[in-house]
């Protein structure tokens, strides 16, 4: 799902299950304008992309029913996704570190899920065309996606906000955040091989004998949110959606959705993304810059090597 310059996104790849006929090589893969997708019932009509483009490599060509075709575990639930994607279920509960190993040869849209008691993790691999420096900002593009999945599937009077930039919030309270990964010794200015956007969200915290004690945070259980493959299927066409959009729109419809979950919310005031910064300017003129976005997601307060904390 690469290939931010320009927007587009290289989802297709010689993986099992993908084109045949696709070169094993990054240059020969497919490469995918716009959202090629049946998008969930948890999206509105105004969230439907049109006009889905495959563009592959001369001679390639698209199976007739590949676009109904849901992508579903071997072993776990049905799970609709776009056809770029392909679900990889894992028992290890850093699914970062397991995509980010499967990357190499896998390839972009590789979607590596984990579901285990109090935990509910997920990543995508993506390839992109711009040097690490730029290719950073899709972080920002997979916060958006995540936020606004979540709010498509919990109670709707309570807001799902952002924390920068990593930080997910229900209600202000904590309910996961995501990670991102590049390969080791990859320059700032050298273009990566892939990139690993990566979610990890409270399930449940049924081990917990008085969750009372823990009020900084919560789960998507006692918030009733809806099933957690309705979840995974959902992120993944908002994930095209946004890409979608920085490639016809340009990114600030992407930084304009990632802000508007900034929270608390700024009655009066502005803030603005720029060199990967979150800057907020007051009524007054008082400016805040905050942590860089390489600087905040070399952080992670709000996991440990459990996952996210309680």
């Amino acid at each position: 799902m690469g290939g931010f310059s320009g927007g587009a996104k290289r989802l297709g790849g010689q993986r099992k299950g993908s084109l045949a006929g696709t070169d094993q090589s990054r240059a020969g893969r497919c490469v995918l304008h716009g959202p090629f997708l049946v998008p969930p019932a948890g999206l509105s009509d105004a969230c439907r992309p049109s006009h889905p483009i495959w563009t592959a490599r001369e001679g390639d060509k698209m199976p007739s029913d590949i676009a109904a075709q849901p992508r579903t575990a071997p072993t776990g639930p049905r799970i609709p996704l776009p056809p770029p994607f392909d679900l990889i279920r894992t028992d290890h509960r850093d699914v970062l570190a397991h995509a980010a190993r499967l990357a190499p040869d896998h390839g972009a849209g590789t979607l590596v899920l984990h579901q285990s008691p109090g935990l509910l993790a997920f990543a995508v691999v993506l390839e992109p065309e711009q040097v690490l420096a730029e290719a950073r900002q899709a972080f920002i593009l997979g916060m958006a996606a995540l936020a606004d999945t979540l709010a498509a599937h919990c109670p709707p009077e309570r807001p799902v906000c952002i924390h920068w930039p990593d930080l997910l919030l229900y209600d202000a309270a904590r309910i996961g955040g995501g990670r991102l990964a590049a390969p080791d010794h990859c320059a700032e200015d050298a273009v990566p091989e892939w990139l690993v956007f990566g979610v990890e969200l409270i399930a449940d915290r049924d081990h917990l004998d008085e969750t009372g004690l823990y009020p900084d945070s919560t789960s998507l259980r006692e918030e009733d949110f809806d099933p957690a493959e309705d979840i995974v299927s959902t992120f993944a066409s908002y994930l095209m959606l946004y890409f979608d959009r920085w490639t016809h729109t340009g990114f600030d419809a992407v930084t304009d959705a990632f802000i508007r979950r900034i929270g608390p919310d700024l009655p009066t005031g502005q803030r603005r993304i720029e060199a990967c910064r979150l800057i907020e300017t007051t009524a007054g003129g008082v400016v805040c810059d905050y942590p860089t976005l390489r600087d905040a997601l070399s952080q992670q307060g709000w996991r440990d090597d459990a996952g996210p904390r309680l």
